[in-house]
């Protein structure tokens, strides 16, 4: 019987470090799930800021496009503007020409007064 009580009693004692054990390993199972979700939570915080990079960066993409696209737009411009400053330079020029040539030709001869008396003094 002692026996028995004995065994009895290393076997409650066993059951007691077990159920020790048992309800130690539920608390770190608690332990893990709590850190797996908060590594989820962390997860999905930065997918959602890697997605919200991804969609900056394609913006930015699309901006610098539409930039390289204006700059080669005003860089045609500003070709076209100087080609026609040369023309305009090449019209003034002969504009000048033509107003020297008719004002050689407006020239009126001197009075004949004028003329008479430089040609007495003479």
């Amino acid at each position: 019987m002692k026996e028995l009580d004995s065994k009895e009693k290393q076997f409650e004692e066993q059951m007691k470090e077990f159920q020790s054990k048992r309800e130690e390993f539920e608390e770190q199972v608690k332990d893990i799930k709590t850190k797996e979700e908060e590594l989820e939570s962390k997860k999905k915080h930065f997918e959602g800021r890697w997605n919200e990079i991804e969609s900056k960066e394609k913006q930015f993409e699309g901006r610098w496009n539409e930039i390289e696209s204006k700059e080669k737009k005003f860089k045609v411009k500003v070709k076209e503007l100087e080609l026609k400053e040369k023309q305009f330079e090449g019209q003034v020029k002969e504009f000048e020409s033509k107003l020297n040539k008719y004002d050689g030709q407006l020239k009126r001869p001197e009075p004949r007064k004028k003329y008479i008396e430089k040609e007495k003094e003479s």
